[in-house]
């Protein structure tokens, strides 16, 4: 999450939004009757799967059973036999396009209205499984859902939507999966109201048991989740431990506090959630966004976490570089967690370029983050050799601004992917390139980005599409 205003204002607006609001944490009960699923399993559109002629949907509705599947737009839209787009052509299965990159397949959105659908991407390790959020998608109560899809054969198959049984808003705005995808945290940002007072935001853990029967569990909100704090706009699981973190960007620890981003470590042990440790460090100031991104490592003992406000510059100095933002990395001994490292652009800070807009970590230590220079986005990767992190690649994208980029690495740190405004950089380690995409994209493809375990599959989020979004998998 990314403010759209400066720091100043951004202060100033924060301070009028949250003054004279003490939110109390909601304790949540569920009973046998609460329904946290809008489908699951067959109930699904019957299990529908996307394919067919491009654009076609996730079959016959997800929402309640009349979602918007099937085939929207009458089946045959802009794509299908694409003619356009002069290195794309049909491949000869059912919903497939193949260029240069690969095979692709657009997944239409299973939701209703202008869902926004593709917001948010996460994968499980083995690429077969790919969560997916759709924050704009209104409920009876609250807005969000989340869609499981499973990848087989150059197909997906809806396995199950969802959403919380409270009134929570913007379910689906943040995603992630641990390794074998049996958990899935989801962030709700947006205020909802409990009672008489206004939360801002929360966060969910699903656990799906060996019965198949899934498990809803609230995540406790410990840092003061005021009105517009935004906790659970970035969110991380460990794929291969019981942590995971949940970020407030504009969240305060003490409740006259000014806003300045607050990150929390949890633990799970398949039961209940248990509040490890408060993500804390002297250099953040109010207005700093610290929590726009974070990512755990595989076994969840480095976090790192971004902050686009920063304005030190490259000495440390405050205020010599408004805006130009920052990445932090933690890490953890024993029950404590303390700063490991501070990442500025890499070519000098720049005031305005938001490092830090993005952010991603691999399994092993290696971490990317987005920023800007006056003519490009640029995506910064670093890399830890035992307790110092050094530069390791440098990416760019002429003619683009910070809105919206995506970050994303694979688990083992070799493939990096870096977008905005619809296009895309890639690099693998033999040099960054631009990826070829398929011409029907919008320009908020890569809002969202995932890749798989080894990058064999990756996933780009549209969430801007005509159609109530759309998630493309390319497969190569």
């Amino acid at each position: 999450m990314r403010a759209p205003a400066g720091k100043t204002s951004s202060r100033g607006a924060s301070r009028v939004l949250l003054a004279g609001l003490l939110v109390l944490a909601a304790c949540l009960e569920f009973r046998a009757d609460d329904k946290p699923f809008l489908c699951e399993g067959a109930a699904c559109a019957g299990g529908g799967t996307a394919g067919g002629e491009l654009g076609g949907g996730v079959g016959g509705g997800g929402a309640g059973g009349n979602g918007a599947g099937g085939n929207p737009g009458g089946g045959n839209t802009s794509g299908g036999n694409t003619g356009g787009g002069s290195d794309l052509d049909a491949g000869t299965d059912a919903g497939l396009f193949v260029n240069a990159e690969g095979r692709w397949l657009r997944i239409a959105s299973p939701f209703e209205g202008d869902a926004r659908f593709g917001a948010a991407l996460a994968f499980t390790s083995d690429g077969r499984t790919v969560i997916v959020g759709a924050p704009g998608f209104s409920r009876d109560a609250g807005t969000g859902a989340v869609a499981v899809f499973r990848l087989t054969d150059s197909q997906a198959t809806l396995e199950r939507t969802f959403a919380p049984p409270t009134n929570d808003e913007e379910f689906g705005a943040a995603v992630s999966v641990n390794g074998s995808g049996e958990r899935v945290l989801v962030g709700a940002p947006g205020n909802r109201r409990v009672q008489l007072v206004v939360v801002g935001g929360s966060a969910w853990l699903f656990r799906k048991q060996l019965s198949g029967i899934v498990s809803p569990f609230p995540v406790p909100t410990p840092s003061q989740p005021r009105a517009g704090s935004r906790f659970g706009a970035a969110v991380s699981q460990a794929a291969a431990a019981d942590f995971f973190a949940v970020a407030a960007p504009l969240g305060a620890r003490q409740a006259d506090a000014g806003a300045m981003g607050t990150v929390d470590v949890f633990s799970f042990d398949g039961g209940a959630i248990s509040f490890e440790s408060a993500i804390v460090d002297s250099r953040v100031e109010e207005g700093d966004f610290f929590g726009t991104s974070v990512g755990l490592t595989a076994v969840g003992t480095t976090l790192v976490v971004t902050a686009p406000g920063d304005d030190r510059d490259g000495n440390g100095t405050a205020s010599q570089a408004p805006d130009s933002g920052a990445a932090y990395a933690f890490v953890k001994f024993g029950a404590i967690w303390s700063r490991q490292w501070v990442f500025k652009d890499s070519t000098g800070a720049k005031p305005g370029g938001a490092f830090g807009s993005c952010g991603a970590m691999a399994a092993a230590p290696k971490a990317v983050f987005g920023g800007a220079t006056p003519l490009a986005v640029v995506f910064e990767a670093f890399e830890r050799s035992f307790s110092a992190w050094g530069f390791a690649s440098r990416d760019a994208l002429g003619g683009t601004s910070t809105i919206h980029p995506g970050c994303a690495i694979s688990a083992d740190g070799q493939s990096v992917l870096g977008s905005a405004l619809g296009r895309v950089s890639s690099n693998d380690g033999t040099g960054a390139r631009e990826v070829a995409l398929p011409p029907q994209v919008g320009a908020s493809l890569g809002e969202s980005l995932a890749l798989s375990a080894d990058a064999s599959v990756l996933a780009f989020g549209e969430p801007g599409a005509a159609d109530g979004g759309a998630v493309w998998i390319l497969w190569r």
